[in-house]
């Protein structure tokens, strides 16, 4: 069975066909998560520490809706402008993974709208 999740708190991608997330059985697959300020739409100034936050806060949001948490992520694949930030993207990303952490990938890849990170994530919904 696969089901749609539709965020209030965040809005769905602007301008591309595509789902905040779909839950398909027990997994919860997200789509691309920017650092984007969900109250103002912008980047947060500072680079890729506070983009990296608000990517994972939205992350975290969308997975409760789903029916599960951050501590059931099994994989990410993180996307990241610059290859030099990458001690900064994990500096805040052990904050929310500060153990047992999910399996991960990391490439350097050109972004969009001056993004510096964008990710997605798959985790288990709990039986």
């Amino acid at each position: 069975m696969r089901k749609e999740i539709v965020r209030a708190r965040y809005p769905q991608p602007a301008g591309q066909p595509s789902s905040r997330a779909v839950k398909a059985g027990h997994l919860v697959f997200t789509g691309g998560i920017a650092g984007f300020d969900p109250k103002t739409g912008k980047l947060p100034p500072g680079g890729i520490e506070p983009e990296t936050r608000n990517a994972l806060e939205k992350l975290k949001a969308t997975l409760e809706d789903a029916g599960t948490s951050l501590e059931n992520v099994v994989k990410v694949n993180i996307f990241i402008r610059d290859i030099k930030d990458f001690a900064a993207l994990n500096r805040v990303y052990i904050e929310y993974f500060p153990k047992d952490p999910p399996a991960r990938m990391t490439i350097q890849a050109p972004l969009q709208d001056g993004m510096a990170l964008e990710f997605d994530a798959v985790a288990v919904i709990p039986e």
